[in-house]
């Protein structure tokens, strides 16, 4: 497996690439399968936020994401 960038978009609308997300955090290069995870912790109260996963070729080329996914802050 050619090592590649992962990492996580996120926003307050489910338009969510890699150019448009306000939200982006980049966990690093890896050649391994499996899960990964960060933590966020500031949000707005009473807020629908969306997320994603992503992964990108080591020249930042391609990207292949996953698919969004939504959750709402207590106000």
């Amino acid at each position: 497996i050619k090592p590649i960038t992962i990492g996580f978009l996120w926003g307050t609308t489910s338009d969510l690439t890699i150019a448009t997300a306000p939200g982006k955090h980049i966990i690093g290069e890896t050649s391994d399968k499996g899960p990964f995870s960060i933590k966020v912790e500031t949000f707005t109260p009473a807020t629908t936020y969306y997320y994603r996963a992503f992964a990108a070729n080591s020249d930042f080329t391609k990207f292949y994401y996953g698919a969004v996914v939504s959750f709402a802050t207590l106000p």
